[in-house]
């Protein structure tokens, strides 16, 4: 395991989201912790919409969304969020689904060089004049 892999593994156990075993080099599951809040827990379906290029994703599968292994999110309805939250929007799907995006009407970008007004696509901010010719 590479010494980076260990320092973030060292982070989850410091975190408590794992627990060193009796093995070396082997962890285990702690128990979650429970998000009774459900502003909370609304909160932290907005940043895994954020990191998600679309903006967008189904209910159920944020409910058991692999990156909040550590906790224990309450069950919520698109109902309670879209009255909880004006930064998502609701629409059902289908007979029982509901999928969760991203509104822009707080401005939100989900591209990073849209986010930093990036246009050339090399990592820096376009100046709106033409690059020189080149001879």
């Amino acid at each position: 395991m590479s010494r980076y892999a260990r320092f973030v593994i060292r982070s989850f156990v410091a975190w408590g989201a794992l627990k060193d075993s009796e093995a070396k080099g082997c962890y285990e599951k702690a128990a979650p912790v429970s998000i009774a809040e459900t502003n909370l827990a609304i909160l932290m379906f907005e940043s895994a919409l954020l990191a998600t290029p679309e903006a967008k994703g189904a209910l159920g599968l944020l409910l058991n969304n692999p990156a909040f292994f550590p906790f224990h999110l309450p069950v919520m309805t698109g109902d309670l969020v879209s009255h909880r939250s004006d930064r998502i929007d609701v629409v059902r799907y289908g007979l029982d689904d509901e999928l969760l995006r991203l509104n822009d009407t707080h401005g939100f970008h989900t591209c990073p060089s849209a986010a930093y007004g990036w246009r050339n696509g090399h990592g820096a901010p376009s100046s709106g004049r033409a690059a020189p010719a080149t001879p």
